[in-house]
């Protein structure tokens, strides 16, 4: 006996492609749905040394940078000197190099710098550190860390909010301490950075705190 199983086949075969187009919308929609964040390095206080044979700015930056890329609700954009729009915009004038100096902080010109220069990265929010302090007992082997974050929304040019937090680490090295106070400093720090970039904004732009 011969069983006709053409009309189920094809049923299925129309069931999953409609099933992978419904799937493709998705994961298109989930993609757009990510708000641009421009992620400045850090920079240091104008009390702060600058450390010897590391950078401690660059250990703070890398340690944020990937701890905010495991947040699906970013495309984490990192600000560089060397991005087109922002060699563009100096060499028409329209950008003073005195903006690319760190840390990306505070207000030039009457705006947040972060809001200038991510503006031409083409961003909707920006986050800017600077180390308040940083101290080193080589005695306990044990680093210490103090930082702000500054979290700005750059289509309304306006500060959503910041971040103060300190955190610790333990190392043979200073080096080593460092690495390890980065890397804790992040895992506290990016989600209160978070909490602040994506609470629900009043008709007036703050943020409600409701």
């Amino acid at each position: 006996m011969m069983v006709r199983t053409t009309g189920v086949t094809k049923r299925a075969r129309q069931a999953i492609f409609v099933l992978a187009l419904a799937l493709l919308a998705f994961t298109a929609q989930a993609q757009t749905a990510k708000k641009s964040l421009v992620a400045f390095p850090f920079g240091l206080g104008e009390s702060v040394m600058e450390t010897k044979d590391y950078s401690l700015q660059d250990e703070l930056t890398k340690a944020v940078i990937e701890r905010l890329k495991k947040d699906p609700q970013f495309a984490v954009l990192t600000f560089s000197r060397t991005h087109p729009s922002v060699r563009r915009a100096l060499a028409e004038g329209s950008l003073k190099s005195a903006l690319l100096l760190e840390p990306f902080t505070g207000v030039e010109g009457g705006q947040p710098k972060a809001v200038t220069l991510g503006r031409l990265m083409r961003g909707q929010l920006a986050l800017a550190g600077v180390v308040d302090s940083f101290e080193y007992d080589a005695e306990k082997k044990m680093a210490k860390v103090v930082v702000s974050i500054e979290l700005y929304d750059i289509a309304e040019s306006k500060l959503l909010g910041a971040v103060a937090m300190t955190a610790e680490g333990a190392g043979d090295t200073e080096m080593a301490a460092a690495k390890a106070t980065a890397a804790k400093l992040a895992e506290t720090a990016v989600p209160e950075a978070v909490k602040i970039l994506t609470a629900p904004r009043k008709k007036d732009g703050g943020l409600d705190a409701s």
